[in-house]
């Protein structure tokens, strides 16, 4: 098990926690997203130093490489990570870059959604959803189509995505409680409909 921390990576394996110390510049990063892939590879988003990849196909033989601004990524703040088909979509502070074969490649839509904070990515059914600090975003068939939930800048403000079995996009706001989508259309689920929290960090269903 891989964890993400606020000072750098740990392992907890056969009951043990190991901090992961091949890379001393990982113990200052905080670690925002982990995801893994079917090669053995572990995706980092991390405060300053981009994406981290590390391969740990080979036990004890970990290789570890970063994917940074001098290789072409917008920003070194990467708040989350989506893969799928190879291809790694990666949400910075300034906006949306996509890894392939561990480079950085550019896209139709990229311009559309520079200087975007991008909280959180989630693909579901071809359409990619980003939740960002000016709202929802949707991408399908290379167009982005924005999703303002309120004039208030904090309300826009997204920080988590999740689909249901039902195919309700569930989202967690800064400042606003819960957001549910069903077929196009918003309800607010808030402090008047019995959250105890306005701050909704993390969604999902058992």
């Amino acid at each position: 098990i891989w964890v993400g921390t606020s000072e750098g990576l740990s392992i907890i394996e056969n009951e043990k926690i190991i901090k992961f110390t091949k890379e001393k510049f990982l113990n200052n990063e905080t670690i925002y997203k982990i995801i893994g892939d079917k090669h053995g590879k572990i995706y980092l988003g991390t405060s300053n130093s981009g994406v981290v990849i590390i391969d740990a196909a080979e036990k004890d033989n970990y290789k570890v490489s970063v994917i940074n601004t001098s290789k072409g990524l917008l920003s070194n703040y990467v708040r989350s990570l989506s893969l799928k088909d190879e291809k790694l979509f990666v949400g910075t502070d300034k906006g949306l870059d996509l890894i392939v074969n561990n480079r950085v490649e550019q896209f139709p839509f990229k311009k559309n959604l520079l200087n975007h904070q991008i909280m959180d990515i989630i693909e579901d059914e071809g359409n990619l959803y980003l939740a960002t600090q000016k709202g929802l975003c949707r991408i399908v068939n290379g167009k982005t189509e924005f999703h303002t939930l309120d004039k208030n800048l904090e309300i826009n403000f997204l920080l988590d995505l999740f689909v249901d079995k039902e195919n309700n996009l569930w989202i967690g706001s800064y400042n606003n409680g819960l957001y549910r989508m069903r077929d196009g259309n918003f309800t607010t689920i808030s402090l008047d409909e019995g959250l105890k929290e306005k701050f909704i960090r993390a969604v999902t269903q058992n």
